[in-house]
């Protein structure tokens, strides 16, 4: 019996996306594909993460930026990163969950607009990014306070 089905992850990715492209809090844009690619790379190796982060981040630029690779470096740091939290010597608390999801969740999204500003001629001021950045970071680590790594 498959533990994890295969087709479950994809769907779930795809259902990020569309919940993110459609919902918005407060005014801005949330960005529960990053909450969904930090809980593959907490709840699985650094590799799979990565490889997870990748993917969803090729999703999300084929569908929603004019750019394909700044999702590909941000999913893919997130995931990578994100295992290794769960695989330290810090006891992990909801307290711990919420900074590390929250603090991935900015610079993924800082490096998105990073990169976008760069090559893609984005003529948004950087104090604009900042502050839908700091909402989306707030909710993903609200949300991961409720996940401890292991619980797949």
């Amino acid at each position: 019996m498959i533990k994890r089905p295969v087709l479950l992850v994809p769907f779930l990715a795809a259902l990020a996306i569309l919940i993110d492209s459609n919902l918005s809090l407060f005014g801005y844009r949330t960005d529960l594909a990053s909450f969904l690619v930090y809980w593959f790379g907490l709840t699985h190796s650094g590799a799979a993460g990565m490889a997870f982060g990748v993917g969803m981040g090729y999703m999300e630029d084929s569908l929603l930026s004019p750019l394909i690779g700044p999702g590909l470096l941000a999913g893919g740091a997130i995931g990578y990163m994100a295992s290794f939290f769960s695989h330290t010597f810090f006891r992990w608390t909801p307290l711990l969950g919420f900074l590390v999801a929250s603090i991935l969740t900015f610079v993924g999204g800082m490096a998105e607009f990073a990169s976008l500003s760069v090559f893609a001629d984005l003529e948004q001021a950087f104090r604009g990014g900042l502050l839908p950045l700091a909402a989306q970071s707030l909710l993903n680590g609200i949300l991961a306070a409720f996940f401890r790594p292991g619980e797949a």
